[in-house]
């Protein structure tokens, strides 16, 4: 689709509506709330950034809350949403099949990232996902295996054995629906860089509403989860849809604010929660900024993050920030190694 690109701003004398900022504003809207003006944004753009930061479902189910007709481009959100709906329903029955057989064999199976999200904070259908991240625990690996291959899953590693000797987790295809694909995790990070207490983390779990055999984080270790995968996995340069996350979640229900910051020190999570806390406020809203205060580790990621966001970060710059996320530096060279085993 070629860019959209309105001359009324110019005729009038006024600024033009920044694309990434409406975009950003109407995700955070309530459903049915008026749209902000947009007469005289670029929609191509918008439209590259709904895409690539993975808000166009978002943005579709705001603007076909509304009546009226929209033009093109807003359409356009609207057909991403009602495709996402559909997508949502394929993974939803494919939750369901793992899960009661999870159930059945009394396989606690814990539902990561997207997988719990987009039930937990978001409307059917906004929140879009490539995969289903699950997490067992690791004695208990062979059995999900086990499991789903019986419901039609195959390894789609790679490199399954490296995975399993240097890694936390490995991929799984269904079989006859191969866009259906499981991130099965019998960990949550690399030595060095957390310590999950997983049998605790599985005991502070609750049930997945209307799944029965399917378990969801506690809300804190979720926040510092979330975080972590953004900012130490992935360098802070990461979707905006990973901050919309971390804003939805502070605003859905009560934080507390020392458990929290419990939490993301035991789990060496402490650098990286501020870094996403503070990115969240910077592109939706200030409700993240009274949750803890931000060291200086935090700060300057936050303002690395922004910056590799907008040059397509490289391997250098991930890096880089991944190094600062580290709570305790005494621990790189530690992560260092574990880095070079999986390379090789």
């Amino acid at each position: 689709m070629q860019p959209e690109r309105g001359s009324a701003a110019a005729s009038r004398g006024t600024r033009p509506v920044q694309p990434g900022r409406w975009l950003r504003r109407v995700c955070t809207l309530n459903p049915g709330s008026g749209l902000p003006r947009h007469e005289d944004l670029d929609a191509g753009l918008l439209l590259h950034l709904a895409r690539v930061h993975r808000l166009e479902s978002v943005a579709g189910a705001r603007v076909a809350a509304l009546s009226g007709r929209h033009p093109a481009w807003m359409r356009h959100l609207v057909a991403a949403w009602r495709r996402n709906l559909g997508d949502q329903a394929l993974f939803r029955q494919v939750m369901a099949e793992i899960s009661g057989e999870a159930a059945a064999r009394g396989l606690p199976v814990l539902a990561l990232k997207g997988a719990d999200l987009a039930q937990r904070v978001y409307g059917p259908g906004e929140r879009s996902s490539n995969d289903l991240d699950l997490l067992v625990p690791p004695e208990r690996l062979a059995e999900m295996e086990s499991l789903l291959g019986t419901v039609g899953f195959r390894c789609d590693h790679r490199e399954p054995l490296n995975a399993r000797k240097h890694w936390f987790a490995s991929t799984y295809r269904l079989i006859d629906r191969p866009r259906v694909q499981v991130d099965l995790h019998w960990g949550l990070g690399t030595p060095g860089r957390v310590h999950w207490d997983l049998p605790a983390l599985f005991e502070r779990a609750e049930d997945v509403p209307g799944c029965e055999g399917l378990l969801r984080m506690e809300v804190h270790d979720l926040l510092v989860y979330l975080a972590l995968h953004a900012v130490a996995f992935h360098g802070a340069a990461g979707r905006w849809v990973w901050w919309l996350d971390l804003h939805r979640l502070v605003t859905a229900g009560e934080i507390g604010r020392s458990e929290l910051v419990s939490r993301a020190r035991d789990v060496g999570g402490s650098v990286s929660l501020g870094a996403g806390l503070e990115r969240a406020r910077e592109l939706f809203a200030p409700a993240a900024s009274s949750l803890l205060k931000t060291g200086w580790r935090s700060r300057v990621i936050t303002r690395l993050g922004r910056r590799l966001e907008d040059r397509s970060a490289g391997r250098a710059g991930r890096w880089l920030v991944a190094a600062l996320a580290v709570d305790q530096p005494a621990n790189l060279g530690r992560i260092a190694l574990g880095v070079c085993r999986r390379l090789y």
